[in-house]
């Protein structure tokens, strides 16, 4: 006979759980090649290029981040290239593998149908959702919290359960691994030490002294794994005085980034909260163990991510975006408190609730294009010998990762040193007039439409840009991805020539 479950029989479970997995991977997977990669996503690729004795070594300061993921995109690259489609697969697969782990969670914590529905609403959640679709270490971190939580609860629920002995050990192992994956993947995963410290001080508070001590035997071999990688954490990490893009915590942007964890319209954002806080209650009063477990890993991670962004800058969605898991444990339980009925129809309106803000914030109508796609063309016109090409450095990425040879022959535009280029190119534009005996053939110029940053230089690019038009009537321009691009050249036929091909 088969065994029956908390739906009657484990078929009807297993398919369940299939269908939920395979919405979770149509909503991650839908669309995933449509966005351009932004800056940091043509990072994550350009920096696993580097020899993996590069990525490794802890002395390096060419990047601020642990090599955990880097090598992971290396190795996933070397088997599925590097097309913006196949680089974000490997988050794709990390974030439905985490879809399943919460599932796993939840029905530890408590029970089949509860952990449906968790499993459903974290599948469709739009912050899980949109870091699932980057090309970025985020959802190996959460992963790797996620698994290491699971034997976390090996620990938790153990007790004197038969088996025991060998549980237990294996466990601890599973569990100092699994943290200190998570420290070689992002530095912020030292938050998650102090949480484990603080419930395995719970444990101990609430009579568990094995978990105490096992938990705490795990955190010892845990910290002896990740000791070696603090020389680069603090050389690197904490040693960057490039963080002037990053505030200091504040009450203000304490809110806001707190509240942007959440992506919902405003409407929604204060129901979910509701439903937040009502499975705390519901969860403080069932089980007072498992809710200080659950305020853990919910609002004490963001309070100490905040606390250390005070003296540190750190305290951005996506470095607390691991602490919002959970939230599906929450609001399951409050759905299932409800009469059938009732549970079934808000349950599937929390639901279209997430896909509506997927929908308004993950999908665009067309693919996006890269300025280096785009320009590329125009790149096999140019003659090294004669044209002179001025671009934004920030391109630099875009056409390394393509293998588009621009700044091979382009001198790079930077904000810091923008009045020093805007006489290189004045003095260069003079060649191109009609008067000039010998006359280069072109000067070439890529600046930014418009940016939310450094507005008075791109507006100073901008101006120059309109002045040299005026002076230089024969010259060809395009928008190229927000990119402005201009050309002044003496030749008519080279000015053909861009046209056609942009």
């Amino acid at each position: 006979m088969s065994k029956k479950t908390a739906f009657g029989y484990p078929g009807l479970e297993v398919l369940l759980f299939i269908i939920i997995l395979g919405v979770g991977v149509i909503v991650r997977a839908w669309t995933i090649g449509y966005a351009a990669p932004w800056i940091d996503e043509i990072h994550s690729l350009l920096y696993a290029r580097n020899p993996v004795a590069h990525l490794i070594d802890i002395t390096r300061t060419t990047d601020i981040h642990p090599p955990l993921y880097f090598l992971s995109v290396k190795a996933w690259g070397a088997l599925f290239g590097e097309s913006r489609e196949a680089a974000r697969m490997l988050s794709l697969v990390l974030g439905v593998t985490c879809i399943g782990l919460v599932f796993v969670i939840a029905r530890r914590l408590f029970d089949a149908p509860t952990a449906f529905v968790a499993m459903a609403f974290f599948a469709t959640f739009p912050t899980a959702v949109h870091y699932a679709r980057e090309i970025r270490m985020y959802p190996l971190l959460t992963t790797l919290f996620l698994l290491s939580f699971v034997c976390f609860l090996k620990l938790y629920q153990s007790g004197s359960a038969q088996g025991g002995r060998v549980l237990r050990p294996l466990a601890a192992l599973g569990f100092a691994l699994c943290l200190a994956l998570a420290f070689y993947t992002h530095y912020t995963a030292a938050i998650l030490f102090m949480l484990y410290t603080l419930a395995g001080l719970w444990s101990l508070i609430r009579g568990n002294r094995t978990c105490f001590l096992w938990t705490f035997s795990g955190l010892a071999l845990a910290t002896i794994i990740v000791t070696p990688q603090m020389v680069h954490l603090f050389s690197s990490s904490l040693g960057d005085p490039d963080k002037s893009w990053m505030e200091a915590t504040t009450w203000s942007n304490f809110y806001s980034i707190s509240m942007g964890a959440y992506p919902y319209d405003k409407v929604l954002k204060l129901f979910i909260f509701a439903f937040l806080m009502a499975g705390f209650f519901l969860v403080w009063r069932r089980d007072r163990s498992t809710a200080g477990l659950i305020f853990f890993f919910t609002g004490g991670g963001m309070l100490l991510a905040a606390g250390i962004g005070v003296y540190e800058p750190m305290y951005l969605v996506r470095t607390i975006q691991i602490y919002t898991v959970f939230a599906s444990l929450l609001v399951a339980l409050v759905v299932m408190t409800l009469p059938r009925s009732v549970a079934v129809i808000v349950g599937l309106g929390l639901i279209g609730a997430n896909l509506y803000t997927v929908v308004q914030n993950e999908y665009l109508a067309m693919r996006e294009t890269l300025t280096a796609e785009q320009i590329g063309p125009l790149v096999s016109l140019l003659d090294p010998k004669q044209d002179r090409v001025f671009a934004k450095a920030y391109l630099h990425g875009q056409m390394t990762l393509l293998h588009v040879p621009l700044f091979d022959i382009a001198s790079e535009l930077t904000h810091e040193a923008f009045e020093t280029s805007l006489a290189e190119i004045e003095a260069q534009a003079a060649c191109v007039g009609p008067d000039i005996a010998t006359p280069c053939r072109s000067v070439v110029i890529v600046i930014e439409k418009e940016s939310r940053f450094n507005v008075q230089a791109i507006a100073a690019w901008n101006d120059m840009a309109d002045d040299l038009k005026q002076r230089y009537p024969s010259h060809s321009e395009h928008l190229l991805s927000g990119y402005r691009t201009l050309v002044l050249s003496s030749d008519p036929a080279f000015l053909a020539q861009i046209d056609e091909v942009l």
